[in-house]
């Protein structure tokens, strides 16, 4: 039959189902009077292939709510159908096209309809009614616990193993152990066997399960966490638990979106293997940040009940409340599987910086920020992986591309702001470790970054040019990162081997804009950028002046702003800022300059650690000075080539001890990344929510970060200037 005549089929089942006069039973006895036109309306919906695209258009969102308050009957009996025949499907297998047709409806339904489900609490917590008795023909035995959800989550954990659905064998489901079909090859898979065709029915079992456990987030106000469609998910009770995330990390890693490289191949054969990447990607994400029901307890549930729990296999062991997807990376440990990961990983992260001679040749792919949130993931929970990077000289080959997503990133608005995030707690999680300072002395050979100046120096340069140009032309909403950034620089900072002049000037731009008296008094903690700078000039001058004769000359070229930090006082900031003010036109953030007082100036100023500084000035400023005099030196290289040669050994104070401030997993943090998740999954599959109602984000009138808080750009005329 054509498309139209299925179409057209949907039409009128739904029609049968919206009408108040029409009861459809869930199922009926053959000799009952309502058998054959329950049979006609589910027919209707099962026996003819429909596209998800079909279904959004013949499923209208009032079509449904519809049903729901005119005949929760019969929409009680369509709910049941479907997970019904999703369930069938998993038990008995999808080796028919009859089969295999009505597995793929069932859950382009369920696609649909299940947002709309969610928008109404009493539809959500009939889903996890426990000890509801199941008609006596539904395909799973009755017993104390079962709940439709449970039952439709372990369906579609099973329909991902499905002989001929989603894995290739002949086997049927009661004789294949599914850890021998992972779907890539990679973790827990030497050699996977070839299943490309059948890809996309994993994509559409995967994004059902992404839909269910992302609308259970969406319908919750802020700050609600409990979710127990991802509890069920992530709770290890569940079959397949474990070939399923190696599937997804494996599915991920082994993708390689360039191929073999011929130009323009994208524009020839369509590549089918990216849509289940990205839907691989983004439940790995939402599962992995799940926290598990231990920190759930208290609640345990949206609907005060205890935690729902699936219908157990009597083979599969009891299960701790934790995440069991988390728990499963945490235990990664084979030197094979962390460098398929991280290759991976990388290989899809420099995707973007890929260049050719021929312009737009070669496909892009655009879901960079689930790769960093994976990436993220894999060294939050497994502090081995993490330990192993940092001591690779791949770890390089991951900066490049997160500090190009700072420079893409840093002016556009959310979500893009999140990339920039998440990209500085990688920078800040990678500094805490010596090693990773070590290796950014690694000379620079790539192509030159896009508004970054052009230079000859090492991966360090590239990330202090990076940083500045995100402080200094980034978002305003990326004001909050500043410190984020100058705490991964002076982390590192004690290992700078040859910091070039570009990068010496740029820091000292910084240091020139924090030390004026408007910005030290627009907040009360931004005196905190500069002590990191200070902090940054004594680490290079204590344990690395030797080869770092660029950053000594251009501190020593901007001695005056040392010595008016020196001498400033709160009586001469308010004055400066009183005649500034009389002489333009006030700004924004003069009036929210809080109320100074002497005792908080004289605290912070106390704890700046400038005797290191002002003594190496007191020592090489004269002896620079008489040369230039003297010899009558215009030449900055004749300065340079004097300081390399120069000592200030036992004339410094005694060298303070190198303090490393390392990342400390925190709730504000895991508060961020779980509403960055959300929000980056809800724009991606923006059409599954499309005409409901959203409760996790509201709009809301952000206040404008003051232009206090981000320094001008280099080429201003003045530090503090507008």
């Amino acid at each position: 039959m054509g498309g139209g005549s299925s179409k057209d089929a949907v039409i009128d089942a739904l029609g049968e189902l919206i009408a108040a006069a029409n009861v459809i039973p869930y199922a009926s006895a053959k000799d009952e009077p309502s058998a054959a036109s329950s049979a006609s309306v589910w027919s209707k919906l099962f026996e003819r292939a429909l596209s998800l695209d079909d279904l959004y258009e013949l499923v209208q969102p009032d079509d449904v709510r519809r049903i729901m308050r005119q005949t929760p009957e019969n929409f009680r009996s369509l709910l049941h159908k479907l997970v019904e025949r999703v369930t069938l499907s998993a038990i008995r297998g999808c080796n028919t096209t009859e089969m295999a047709t009505g597995a793929i409806n069932g859950i382009r339904f369920l696609t649909r309809i299940m947002p709309l489900v969610f928008e109404d609490q009493e539809w959500r917590e009939y889903m996890w009614k426990v000890g509801r008795e199941p008609p006596t023909t539904f395909p799973t035995s009755p017993a104390t616990g079962i709940t439709l959800a449970g039952i439709l989550v372990e369906a579609l954990t099973d329909l991902c193993f499905s002989p001929g659905f989603t894995i290739a064998t002949t086997l049927t489901v009661a004789e294949l152990d599914s850890r021998e079909f992972i779907w890539e090859t990679g973790i827990g898979m030497e050699a996977a066997k070839p299943s490309a065709h059948l890809d996309g029915n994993r994509e559409e079992v995967l994004r059902l399960l992404i839909t269910l456990c992302m609308s259970s987030a969406l319908y919750q106000p802020p700050g609600h966490i409990s979710n127990p469609w991802l509890a069920t998910l992530t709770s290890g009770k569940v079959r397949h638990t474990l070939p399923l995330i190696c599937s997804c990390l494996n599915v991920v890693c082994s993708y390689d979106p360039v191929g073999y490289g011929i130009p323009y191949n994208f524009l020839l054969v369509s590549d089918k293997r990216a849509p289940l990447v990205v839907m691989a990607a983004q439940l790995l994400i939402l599962c992995l940040d799940y926290p598990g029901d231990q920190q759930v307890a208290s609640a345990e549930s949206e609907f005060g009940n205890e935690v729902p729990r699936t219908p157990t296999s009597p083979h599969l062991p009891a299960a701790s409340l934790g995440n069991s997807w988390a728990t499963s990376l945490s235990r990664l440990h084979r030197l094979e599987d962390f460098t398929f990961v991280l290759r991976g990983l990388s290989r899809l992260l420099q995707n973007t910086l890929r260049s050719t001679y021929l312009p737009g040749s070669q496909v892009k792919i655009d879901f960079q920020q689930e790769v960093l949130v994976i990436l993220w993931k894999m060294c939050d929970l497994n502090k081995h992986f993490l330990h192993h990077l940092l001591k690779s000289s791949d770890v390089l080959e991951l900066v490049v591309p997160i500090l190009s997503f700072c420079l893409e990133a840093r002016n556009d608005q959310s979500p893009r702001v999140g990339l920039v995030h998440i990209c500085a707690f990688l920078l800040l999680l990678f500094s805490g470790e010596r090693n990773f300072g070590v290796r950014l002395n690694k000379a620079w050979t790539g192509h030159a970054f896009a508004d970054i100046p052009a230079f000859v120096g090492s991966y360090a340069d590239l990330m202090i040019l990076t940083f500045h140009r995100t402080i200094t032309m980034g978002h305003e909403r990326l004001s909050s990162l500043q410190d984020c950034f100058l705490t991964i620089l002076a982390n590192v900072s004690p290992y700078f081997k040859s910091i070039t002049l570009v990068s010496s000037a740029k820091l000292l731009h910084l240091f020139e804009f924090y030390s004026t008296p408007r910005f030290l008094l627009a907040r009360p903690n931004n005196h905190n950028l500069l002590v990191f700078l200070i902090e940054i000039f004594n680490n290079v001058i204590q344990y690395q002046f030797d080869g770092n004769a660029n950053m000594i000359y251009t501190i020593i070229c901007k001695r005056a702003a040392f010595d008016h930090l020196s001498s400033l006082t709160l009586d001469k900031c308010q004055a400066s800022i009183a005649a500034k003010s009389a002489s333009a036109t006030p700004v924004a953030y003069e009036t929210e300059a809080f109320e100074a007082t002497q005792e908080w100036f004289d605290e912070w100023k106390s704890h700046l650690q400038l005797q290191t500084i002002n003594r190496m000035l007191q020592i090489l400023g004269p002896q620079v000075e008489k040369i230039c005099v003297d010899r009558g030196v215009t030449d900055e290289a004749e300065i340079l080539d004097f300081l390399r040669h120069g000592t200030l050994v036992g004339l410094l104070p005694v060298p303070h001890p190198i303090l490393i401030r390392k990342y400390q997993p925190n709730a504000g943090t895991a508060s961020w990344l779980t509403t960055y998740i959300h929000g980056l999954l809800y724009l991606r599959l923006a059409n599954v929510w499309s005409g409901v109602a959203v409760v996790l984000f509201q709009a809301a009138a952000a206040k404008a970060a003051s232009s206090s808080s981000r320094p001008p750009s280099s080429n201003a005329a003045t530090p503090d200037g507008e």
